[in-house]
C-alpha cells in the first residue's frame, strides 16, 4: 500500500517547462480575417487557444506567466519562426494572451504544464473489506 501511494504522489505533481509565448491577433470570423486552424475549427481570437508543433490535438495546457495563469487548448500547429527550438515554442491566442497581460510584449518567458488528473482510489479492496465485516 505504500508503494501505490506513492506512485500517486508522483501522479499529482505536474512537471513544467519554460517555454517562450508569442500570440497571433488575427479576426474572429474567414470574413473578417479569420482563419482555420489545422484541426479545421475557425480561429476566434477571444478563446483560449495554442498552437504547437509536436503536441497532440486537445492537449490541456496550464500557462503561467509571473503570478497569472491560464488553461489553453492545442488546437493548431506552429508557430514557424527559423532559429528556434520547435520543442520550447508556443503561440497563444489573443484571448489567453490578454489574460496573462503580456500584450505590450510580443514574446514572454512562460511556464508550462500538463495537468495531471486527480487519482482515483482502489474500490475493490474497500469492497472486500466490507463484505467480511458484513459476514463476521
Amino acid at each position: 500500500m505504500a508503494r501505490l501511494c506513492r506512485v500517486y504522489e508522483q501522479m499529482n505533481t505536474p512537471t513544467f517547462i519554460f517555454m517562450i509565448a508569442t500570440y497571433w491577433v488575427g479576426g474572429s470570423a474567414p470574413t473578417e480575417g479569420g482563419r482555420f486552424l489545422a484541426n479545421g475549427q475557425v480561429y476566434r481570437n477571444n478563446e483560449f487557444v495554442a498552437a504547437h508543433r509536436t503536441l497532440p490535438f486537445g492537449t490541456l495546457l496550464h500557462v503561467c506567466l509571473r503570478r497569472q495563469c491560464v488553461s489553453v487548448v492545442v488546437k493548431d500547429r506552429g508557430p514557424f519562426l527559423p532559429k528556434m527550438d520547435p520543442e520550447r515554442r508556443i503561440d497563444l491566442s489573443y484571448g489567453a494572451a490578454k489574460a496573462l497581460d503580456m500584450l505590450h510584449d510580443g514574446r514572454q518567458r512562460v511556464r508550462v504544464s500538463v495537468p495531471m488528473p486527480a487519482p482515483r482510489p482502489e474500490i475493490e479492496p474497500i469492497q472486500r473489506e466490507v463484505q467480511r465485516a458484513l459476514l463476521q
